[in-house]
């Protein structure tokens, strides 16, 4: 359900995706009942394309009026973070999907009035966050731009750790971190960062390059010294880390043997711990606090079953007790948010249709796919992003806009 993981196919395995559907208008996808979703405000930034672009980039929608803008110019996004109520911080660049081009941080106007101001004079970023009070950046990235190709020699500059004011002023080096770093977060008050990490990349064993130095690991970095402690109990494959209001508790999913094994992990910021909640009958992904804190929600399906036929958004206390469905979804779901004023939750979620022309299954198949006997590597998804009543609901669609399996999900700040 977390894309990052769940759309990851076999080495030897390929995926061909068709995303259908781009247009700026949005029609339901079910017969809601009236004024379900009428009450639902606030923007949500997110990666997609309008009918006349050239590639897929950082959208916003108003969700009150199904208003959509694209930031900036017509390079590829990877990364976006809201700077405050009317900026956004992008990640951007000619190469997202193949991976091996430098990525820019720029600053730009919510409402896509402008083409974006650089951040930082950092010439390879990798991802940016944002702090909830609206005074911090933090981002990945380095000076020296180079390939991204793990079979190229190393940059000889480490990967690093930077924080920014939120308007990018100040920006410092804040500590080397191995180049194989991702899934930043950073904390309310902006002290904390976490990070995922492949581990030490200054002496990469046989048998690995400087992409796979080591196992993943979670890390918190304390952003004014640069001290950084590993996070114990975490399991071998984490997920995406969020922080909650209070940033006293990170979130995330996590397993050790792959997609099929995920659940939500709690990690208390203070002692570095790690508590996995394990639900051997349910896959859990995307965990997301709710904007004051009481709240958990997470995308789950049975286990061992088709992933759409079976999904779920669940809600329940912030210690992710008493879960519970509040909307059936009938999509594979990669990406789930709350607004910020806490009344709706967003999901991002695709219908799968595999397409093999061959399915003796000598490709083997792709993780988190319900594969036809034989085995299946080839599918077409129609993706979009959906609206509910966090109090649960019939879910209504308010984009089609969306693409790939990285919806970047990102609700703005309340002004």
């Amino acid at each position: 359900m977390h894309s990052r993981h769940l759309w990851t196919a076999a080495a030897t395995a390929t995926l061909v995706v068709v995303l259908t559907g781009c247009g700026e208008g949005a029609t339901p996808m079910n017969d809601a009942a009236p004024g379900s979703t009428s009450s639902a405000t606030g923007r949500l930034a997110y990666f997609g394309a309008l009918p006349n672009d050239r590639s897929s980039g950082a959208l916003v929608l108003d969700l009150a009026t199904g208003r959509q803008v694209r930031m900036g110019d017509q390079q590829e996004a990877w990364s976006v973070a809201w700077a405050g109520a009317d900026r956004l911080a992008v990640v951007r660049g000619h190469a997202r999907i193949s991976g091996d081009g430098p990525g820019e941080l720029v600053l730009v106007a919510a409402d896509g009035s402008d083409e974006g101001t650089p951040i930082g004079g950092v010439a390879d970023v990798r991802e940016v966050a944002s702090s909830a009070d609206g005074q911090h950046l933090a981002f990945l990235g380095r000076t020296e731009t180079s390939s991204n190709a793990c079979s190229d020699p190393a940059a000889t500059e480490r990967m690093g750790l930077y924080v920014a004011a939120v308007d990018g002023s100040g920006a410092r080096r804040v500590v080397d971190v191995p180049t194989a770093s991702r899934f930043l977060a950073l904390s309310p008050d902006g002290r904390t960062a976490a990070v995922v990490d492949m581990g030490d990349d200054t002496v990469i064993p046989q048998g690995r390059d400087w992409c796979n130095p080591g196992e993943s690991r979670l890390v918190l970095i304390d952003t004014a010294t640069g001290v950084t402690r590993v996070v114990a109990g975490a399991t071998a494959m984490p997920g995406a880390p969020r922080f909650s209001p209070d940033g006293n508790t990170v979130v995330l999913d996590g397993s050790d043997s792959g997609y099929p094994d995920r659940d939500v992990v709690l990690v208390d910021v203070a002692s570095a711990q790690a508590t996995r909640l394990s639900t051997p009958d349910v896959v859990e992904a995307n965990p997301v606090f709710s904007p004051d804190g009481r709240s958990l929600a997470v995308l789950r399906h049975r286990a061992g079953q088709d992933p759409g036929a079976t999904a779920t958004i669940a809600v329940g206390a912030a210690d992710g007790s008493g879960l519970r469905d509040v909307a059936t979804t009938g999509t594979e779901d990669y990406g789930l948010a709350w607004m910020s004023d806490g009344s709706h939750l967003v999901v991002a979620g695709a219908v799968v249709t595999m397409a093999c022309d061959d399915d003796d299954g000598r490709d083997g198949g792709v993780v988190g796919l319900a594969a036809p006997a034989g085995g299946c590597d080839v599918a077409t998804a129609t993706t979009d992003l959906r609206v509910v009543p966090a109090s649960g609901g019939e879910l209504r669609q308010v984009s089609d806009t969306v693409t790939g399996f990285d919806a970047g999900l990102a609700a703005a700040p309340l002004v």
